[in-house]
C-alpha cells in the first residue's frame, strides 16, 4: 500500500504542482490550528506557519516563471 500511495503522490505531484502545495498548505494550516487550540504548542504553530508561507511563496513564484517563459515561447513558436 505505501508504494501504491507513494506512486499516486508522485504523479498528481507532477501532473498539478500548484495544486499540490496549495493543499500541502492548507494540511499544515489545519495542523497550525490545531496547535493554537492546544496550550504551550505556539512553537510548533510559528513553525508550521514558516512552512505554510514558504510553500505559498515557492508556488507564487513557479506559476510566475512558467507563465513568463511559457508565453514568450508559445509566441516564438507560432511565428514559425
Amino acid at each position: 500500500m505505501p508504494v501504491i500511495r507513494r506512486v499516486v503522490v508522485f504523479v498528481v505531484e507532477e501532473k498539478h504542482k500548484i495544486l499540490w502545495e496549495c493543499l500541502l498548505a492548507v494540511w499544515l494550516w489545519g495542523i497550525i490550528l490545531n496547535q493554537l487550540l492546544a496550550p504551550g504548542f505556539y512553537g510548533v504553530a510559528v513553525y508550521g506557519l514558516g512552512l505554510a508561507l514558504g510553500i505559498l511563496a515557492l508556488a507564487r513564484r513557479r506559476n510566475r516563471i512558467q507563465s513568463s517563459v511559457l508565453i514568450p515561447a508559445c509566441a516564438v513558436a507560432k511565428r514559425r
